[in-house]
This record gives structure tokens, C-alpha cells and sequence, in this order.
């Protein structure tokens, strides 16, 4: 079974530890969050391609949006959302 340990500071390494109890590496990373995919995978997960962490930026990019529409004032003018006072006269 695949591992990770953070083996410095900054740095995460994967690997495995042997039937002797000796550690054997596979790779290092930057980040746990990096590593524990990678850990994921050589278990036998699935790791998510681009298209998946695409759909979800984008997803929590509207849900972000739609939390600061419904804070902020409509203008009819403009048909946008926003605070305050904006002068739409284009001078």
C-alpha cells in the first residue's frame, strides 16, 4: 500500500515500505494535497482529468458570483449588480 510522509518542509514523498519495514520512494511533491492524489492513484483510485476540476472551478466560480449578486443591488439601468451610486449618463 502507497503512503505519503512529509519528508521536508515543503516537500511530500509517496512510496511504500517494504516487507522488511525499509521505506522505498515512488515521487516527491510540493504538496500534500499532490501527494495524496498520487497516493489515491497507485491504490487504485481514479484521479480526476481536467475536465472534472474545470467543471468544478467553474462551478464554484457561479456559485461565488451568484453570493455576491444577491448582496448587491440590481440596477435596472445597467441590468447588472453592484453598490452604490454609478453615474450611467457616460460622462
Amino acid at each position: 500500500m502507497y503512503v505519503y510522509i512529509k519528508s521536508e518542509s515543503n516537500l511530500y514523498t509517496v512510496g511504500f515500505y517494504d516487507p522488511q519495514g525499509n521505506w522505498v520512494s515512488e515521487s516527491d511533491w510540493n504538496s500534500r494535497n499532490e501527494a495524496a492524489e498520487r497516493v489515491h492513484y497507485l491504490n487504485g483510485g481514479q484521479v480526476k482529468d481536467d475536465q472534472e476540476h474545470l467543471a468544478e472551478y467553474r462551478w464554484a466560480k457561479e456559485q461565488h458570483e451568484a453570493a455576491l449578486d444577491n448582496r448587491a443591488p440590481y440596477c435596472h439601468y445597467c441590468h447588472d449588480y453592484h453598490f452604490g451610486y454609478q453615474d450611467h449618463t457616460g460622462a
